[in-house]
């Protein structure tokens, strides 16, 4: 949920089957102010993969029932704003997790050590109590993750000593 430029979904794309996502559609994102050159970046980086299937509706009231499929993964980077995030929390648990799915939301900390409650209690809300105990903080992100499967993990602390290094590799090709 929440498309924008693609840079998420096509960064998983390399490694799924297919993917689906979900964004407003232009008439409605300029109904909210957003500027033309914000819109024609939709989908800019993850238009015409070939595995990528690019919906248009706003979640609030799109039909996921009518997906008539479960996924594996689900991430929900749209409307960072309570309502909105209880909203796409509790149709993504009704509609499109089965028993092995994972959900990240993204945005619910401000850093990877400080938490939006705003969202936190969106997730919290949308979710029935039995879920809570699978909601974990993925260390180093600012994102939520929930997943039946047991993770390794710790009390926050804060601040904490990286104790690992990423390494990212840049690909300018294609890039205007």
């Amino acid at each position: 949920i929440g498309t924008w430029r693609g840079e998420s979904v096509v960064n998983v794309a390399e490694v799924a089957k297919d993917c689906t996502t979900l964004n407003l559609p232009d008439d409605e994102m300029r109904a909210v102010g957003m500027s033309e050159e914000y819109i024609n970046q939709t989908a800019y980086f993850s238009n015409g993969k070939p595995n990528i299937t690019h919906l248009r509706g706003n979640s609030a009231s799109f039909d996921f029932e009518g997906l008539k499929r479960k996924y594996d993964l689900i991430f929900i980077d749209g409307d960072h704003h309570y309502e909105m995030v209880k909203n796409d929390t509790q149709k993504v648990f009704t509609h499109l997790v089965h028993e092995n799915s994972a959900v990240v939301w993204h945005d619910y900390a401000k850093n990877p050590e400080t938490t939006r409650f705003e969202i936190f209690a969106g997730i919290l809300d949308g979710l029935d109590a039995k879920h809570h105990k699978h909601l974990y903080h993925a260390g180093n992100s600012l994102s939520a993750v929930y997943t039946k499967k047991k993770l390794v993990s710790h009390p926050l602390q804060n601040p904490t000593v990286p104790d690992h290094l990423f390494r990212v590799r840049l690909d300018w090709e294609g890039y205007k």
